[in-house]
């Protein structure tokens, strides 16, 4: 087995299971110099969550593949510049991903989303999207910069960074508390109304509440509430309350097969799939007369929001939806044990 896989195979099992610095500081053992762009990225993603780990991948391929060099310690300030400039003068070419999870051919070509008369498909960047894809392959280079894979991170200061006025487009994304109880009050399906219920007043993530079994909830009787125990972004170990949707849970979980089963099943009895879970959340959207595009995530807007109107205190809010910090919570503004910001919205 030559270094690089040695290291690579190490490196995988390190990351996928410790923080990034104590990685870095394990890969301090091994002649970093051995590894390629591929080992590197594995790496860098093996802490991040599976959608994440996709989309990490995909923006780093997509600025070493558009100087066809693919090999990190060439570059220097002016090739983000230059990358940076044509994302705005040009926008992008989709990329599809491959079954290992890259969007590079075995002949080394992108592979690029086509239409129906075999063109790229050709997009452009949102100040958001743009300034998200800044981020990540700066990110990438302080990654391996640390590792002592290059010198000098060349991006480390970088300050032609584009503005994405987040408030502005966290108002498109908060519909109002009317609407909300109407989409659920409209859905007829008991599985499927109680799923948007914990949505917004537990503030779950489309993947956090995929992935709940009923071993995760524990039902606290006397109080009306439940408490989740669950892994959060970044699989960060969390706990939340929820009250008021104790005798639906119970009234699901007597279908369940026990404490591994997951909560919300499909019906061949299995977890229920990320893409039904958001086609039922924008059905129930339609239903309501909302007419932009409805997301899962805007579940978790409009909590927060809705939430911080009704007199929330802002470190509850911040616990339930496990904020980093109170500098994001606050951007919604206009703990008790067993305290929670659902006591807090309409019914």
């Amino acid at each position: 087995m030559s270094t690089a896989v040695a290291i690579k195979e190490q490196g995988e099992l390190i990351t996928g299971r410790e923080q990034h610095a104590q990685a870095i500081e394990y890969m301090k053992d091994f002649d970093v110099n051995d590894l390629g762009l591929e080992a590197l990225v594995q790496i860098w993603i093996g802490t991040k969550a599976e959608r994440t780990k996709v989309l990490y991948r995909r923006e780093v391929e997509r600025f070493f593949s558009f100087f066809d060099n693919y090999e990190p310690k060439v570059y220097n300030e002016m090739h983000l510049r230059i990358f940076h400039q044509n994302m705005r003068e040009k926008g992008y070419y989709e990329l599809v991903r491959n079954k290992d999870g890259s969007f590079i051919n075995d002949d080394g070509t992108l592979h690029y989303k086509l239409d129906k008369e075999g063109n790229k498909i050709q997009k452009f960047y949102s100040a958001y999207s743009e300034a998200h894809t800044i981020r990540i392959i700066r990110a990438f280079f302080s990654f391996i910069h640390k590792m002592g894979y290059i010198e000098r991170n060349p991006y480390a200061i970088y300050n032609d960074k584009p503005k994405t006025h987040n408030k502005e487009r966290l108002n498109e994304r908060i519909v109002t508390a009317t609407e909300i109880l109407t989409m659920i009050g409209l859905e007829k399906n008991k599985r499927n109304k109680l799923m948007l219920q914990m949505f917004y007043y537990g503030g779950f993530r489309l993947n956090e509440l995929a992935n709940l079994r009923w071993s995760n909830i524990t039902f606290l009787h006397e109080a009306g509430k439940i408490k989740v125990n669950f892994l959060a972004k970044g699989s960060k170990p969390s706990q939340i309350y929820i009250d008021g949707l104790n005798t639906e849970l119970l009234v699901l979980k007597e279908k369940s097969n026990g404490a591994d089963d997951f909560v919300f099943k499909s019906q061949k009895g299995g977890k229920l799939d990320n893409s039904r879970i958001h086609t039922i959340a924008k059905n129930a959207a339609k239903r309501a007369g909302i007419k932009q595009e409805f997301s899962c995530h805007w579940f978790r807007h409009c909590h927060a929001s809705h939430a911080l109107a009704a007199g929330a205190p802002i470190h509850e809010v911040q616990a339930q939806l496990n904020h980093s910090s109170l500098a994001i919570t606050s951007v919604y503004v206009h703990v008790g044990n067993e305290s929670t910001s659902s006591s807090y919205l309409p019914r």
